[in-house]
């Protein structure tokens, strides 16, 4: 049984550390974190590069959280699958091939979510890109949809407390995460998504 934990927690970490903006960045031959914010996220390579590479990035970022969680589940069921995906989070913001610098956990904690809980994961994420179409301000709707998915877990399913302190631990993760975003918010100076000049 043991290994199983140490074959979860270990792969978990290791997929979230392959960084998919910066892969998808060296294959145009850049480096994002050269780039905007510097940030090895969806966000920076949308706003850099453009919606298509924006996309991947974000795609890649959700799956390969998707099959962390996924390989848990495997292992050692619904503990697993939340361990397994925390740990891909964690490898995906502190990644040790980039010396622990990493993105922000947004996607990739997505692609827990959406394998733990579907539904409420389905329903905040779109209800994110509503609001992030509208206030065209990435990181305030971030932090909200995941302290929202942590209140609807909460409503919901709270008798599953895997879930529970899975939620609240990537929602927190993703507050501290933002907290320069937070500084630019409470200054009136967040960077907002300029649609005229992305390459769609």
């Amino acid at each position: 049984m043991v290994w199983k934990w140490v074959v979860c927690i270990l792969a978990g970490y290791l997929l979230g550390c392959f960084s998919t903006s910066v892969i998808v960045s060296k294959i145009i031959g850049k480096d994002i974190r050269q780039y905007g914010s510097g940030n090895a996220g969806s966000t920076n390579m949308l706003r850099t590069f453009g919606f298509k590479l924006g996309f991947a990035t974000l795609l890649g970022d959700i799956l390969k959280s998707v099959l962390a969680t996924l390989l848990g589940l495997l292992l050692l069921g619904d503990a697993g699958a939340c361990v397994g995906g925390l740990a891909s989070v964690f490898g995906h913001d502190f990644p040790v091939f980039l010396n622990f610098k990493g993105g922000k956990g947004v996607a990739s904690s997505c692609g827990v979510l959406f394998i733990i809980e579907p539904v409420i994961a389905a329903v905040v994420f779109f209800l994110a890109l509503a609001s992030i179409a509208i206030t065209r301000i990435v990181s305030i709707n971030s932090m909200l949809g995941a302290v929202g998915v942590f209140v609807a877990v909460l409503i919901f399913n709270p008798a599953n407390t895997w879930h529970v302190v899975t939620t609240l631990i990537l929602a927190l993760l993703i507050i501290v995460r933002h907290h320069e975003n937070i500084r630019r918010l409470l200054k009136g100076t967040e960077n907002k998504l300029d649609f005229s000049k992305m390459h769609f």
